[in-house]
């Protein structure tokens, strides 16, 4: 039978991510059927507890947010500077956001709920099709066309094929632009959060060196 093995919580969280600390010395948990990864039916070859690569694990990370080990593929555990760093020039890259690794922040310097927080938060940005923004162009595009169609003196019985024709085009024309406008927005966003985090993980780490 193996020797108990007997460690302080600073040599614990020298070897545990935040959120599997949280679960094995202080027995977190969450109430069931409510993590952000309930019902996550990715298929995944992983094994719990295997070691990320040098770029802050693209694949086989395996997380204990939830209280019990979960596996996905194509996921980006960032738990340091370089790995944040590594994030941001992906995302800075012409790749589709939809396309990108998955994020699940781990970092050190953030609690447990900071990191499931932004976690959730980089996800939902990840998600965005640019749907809503595509729809409220085309609104906008079909309101003011027919508006000004109006305004200008013209009826109803005067309305002609190319007139329809112009309309719809009008009208997919502002839906792919509100729909590429909102794409870029998510990207944006992510790119902020990405530069925002790793500033935030930069001045933590330069005053603990002081």
């Amino acid at each position: 039978m193996a020797d108990k093995v007997i460690k302080t919580d600073e040599e614990w969280r020298r070897n545990l991510t935040p959120a599997q600390f949280e679960v094995a010395r202080n027995k977190g948990t969450e109430r069931a059927f409510t993590g952000e990864y309930h019902d996550n039916h990715d298929r995944s070859d992983v094994h719990p507890g295997e070691p990320s690569d040098a770029a802050g694990g693209t694949r086989g990370a395996a997380s204990y947010v939830t209280g019990e080990p979960r596996a996905w593929e194509n996921t980006r555990v960032i738990r340091d500077p370089a790995s944040l760093l590594t994030w941001r020039q992906q995302l800075r890259t012409l790749t589709r956001t939809r396309d990108l690794p998955a994020v699940l922040f781990q970092l050190p310097e953030l609690s447990f709920e900071q990191n499931r927080s932004m976690s959730a938060l980089a996800r939902g940005h990840q998600k965005a099709c640019g749907c809503t923004s595509g729809s409220f162009f085309m609104s906008v595009a079909v309101v003011t066309s027919v508006v000004s169609y109006f305004v200008s003196g013209r009826h109803v019985s005067s309305i002609n094929l190319s007139q329809i024709v112009s309309l719809v085009g009008i009208t997919v024309l502002a839906a792919l632009s509100g729909k590429l406008a909102g794409l870029l927005w998510a990207r944006w966003r992510l790119l902020r959060l990405a530069t925002n985090m790793y500033d935030t993980v930069a001045s933590t780490a330069h005053r603990a060196a002081l």
